[in-house]
């Protein structure tokens, strides 16, 4: 029997589950304002070595409990923008959050920076108005949101099945008689593990970004440095500030190629002296003759 079924396996390439579930991340579009797509890096395959196109995920509108990915986007024009910062870190601290990254960048006209950070989701409603609460102007806030229920359910039932064919093969194993049988089981079982520790990852990596919610805030004191300013038909103050700043540029351009002239003339001063006694002295003969 054990011979029967291993040669069942070796034609068939390995237990193959009956589901192929598709994996999804962060981006594309999809119904009803959400996205899912193929981007968290691990591609489905099959218990065997060989790799399989996943079948379209069936939307199960019966689950009502959805797993639900978001990332929010704020530009918010402040007083004070180390204040602000500050104000922020000690916010996502009372919520049991953590930072992802800040950068922070102080040119001549204004300062800017731009913080991101995962608090739970649970709390994404008490941040956003503390967010609007410390700005002068919300110039603009976006939220986007990615339903992965469908496919977080399809890769439980996957895994359920995978782990009853690493059931049987564990049977099948301690029945094998010779060496041979017991290494041709065994290399199903570390292939049918494989895929069982891919998709248990693939889970927790779907826990952990819809139990949370990614949060970036565009802080600045000058609303013509943050990435959207409103679109308005002719403003005075903003072409006022792109004209100083052209200005600045264009002082700051003609000042640096002062002090590059100015280093360099340890040697254009001597070349053009020489130059000048050469043609001085070719006029010189020019009228002696």
């Amino acid at each position: 029997m054990i011979v029967v079924v291993l040669m069942l396996l070796g034609r068939s390439g390995g237990v193959k589950p009956l589901l192929q579930p598709q994996m999804y991340g962060i981006g594309g579009s999809s119904g009803m304002g959400f996205g899912v797509s193929n981007s968290i890096g691990l591609a489905p395959k099959m218990v065997s070595d060989t790799y399989y196109e996943p079948n379209p995920v069936a939307p199960r509108p019966d689950i009502t409990e959805r797993k639900l990915v978001t990332n929010t986007s704020f530009s918010l024009l402040v007083k004070d923008v180390t204040q602000t910062l500050t104000n922020i870190k000690t916010k996502i601290q009372e919520v049991q959050g953590y930072m992802v990254n800040i950068q922070v960048s102080r040119p001549e006209l204004g300062e800017n920076a731009t913080v991101s950070f995962r608090v739970p989701s649970t709390q994404v409603d008490n941040i956003t108005t503390f967010l609007r609460e410390q700005a002068i102007k919300v110039v603009s806030e976006d939220i986007s949101g990615y339903d992965v229920t469908d496919e977080y359910v399809n890769v439980q039932e996957y895994l359920a099945i995978l782990t009853k064919n690493k059931t049987r093969m564990e049977e099948i194993l301690n029945s094998a008689k010779t060496v041979d049988e017991m290494l041709k089981v065994q290399n199903q079982l570390f292939s049918i593990q494989s895929q069982i520790d891919s998709y248990q990852g693939q889970l927790k990596y779907m826990e952990g970004t819809t139990s949370t919610s990614l949060i970036t805030a565009y802080i600045s004191t000058d609303e013509t440095g943050l990435p959207y300013t409103e679109p308005l038909s002719w403003r005075p103050e903003v072409i006022f500030k792109h004209a100083v700043r052209s200005l600045y540029g264009t002082l700051q351009g003609v000042g640096t190629a002062l002090i590059w002239l100015g280093v360099y003339s340890v040697l254009i001063v001597p070349a053009l002296t020489i130059v000048l006694i050469i043609v001085i002295i070719v006029k010189r003969k020019n009228k002696q003759q």
